[in-house]
């Protein structure tokens, strides 16, 4: 799982609990948040970015290099097997008018 690390702005209460009611974040504290969650606090200008991370020991451990091979190998099967999509695609649909005339 993606997560964020926040350093709050401003103190800040997150009124999950009803109005004034919730956990307060405290200006120039940092919080470790799920992504989602801190992205609501940068996206309000509230908070900085101090760092993001994965929570999973796999992609925490994988080598970058080797990330970036297999990102372009997917990136090229992908471009192969759109072109051979649209090369059925086609040959389907001169099927099609070659059969209505």
């Amino acid at each position: 799982m993606q997560r964020k690390v926040v350093r709050f702005l401003s103190t800040e209460q997150f009124e999950s609990e009803g109005r004034n009611k919730g956990p307060i974040y405290e200006e120039g504290q940092e919080y470790d948040f799920e992504a989602s969650f801190a992205d609501r606090w940068l996206q309000r200008g509230v908070a900085d970015l101090v760092k993001e991370y994965s929570d999973d020991p796999v992609i925490d451990a994988a080598d970058p290099e080797q990330v970036a091979v297999l990102q372009q190998a997917i990136e090229d099967r992908d471009a192969r097997e759109k072109a051979e999509l649209a090369e059925s695609l086609a040959q389907s649909r001169a099927n099609l008018e070659a059969l209505l005339g």
